[in-house]
């Protein structure tokens, strides 16, 4: 992931800002609907999956 352009990790950092903000007001869905606009960024699932695991596994309810 260390070669991505700046404007990538900062739309990157807003989609977890977003998906943060869906999970809190509905409950359910910020890693499952932040995926497809993840892979708009960036066609590698795999360069995501992994920062979606860690995102899930600390800010979990």
């Amino acid at each position: 992931m260390t070669d991505l352009p700046l404007y990538q990790y900062a739309l990157i950092g807003l989609v977890f800002v977003w998906s943060g903000f869906v999970r809190s007001g509905l409950g359910f869905g910020g890693a499952v609907l932040s995926l497809p606009f993840l892979l708009l960024i960036h066609e590698d699932p795999l360069v995501f999956l992994p920062i979606i695991s860690i995102h899930l596994l600390f800010f979990r309810h």
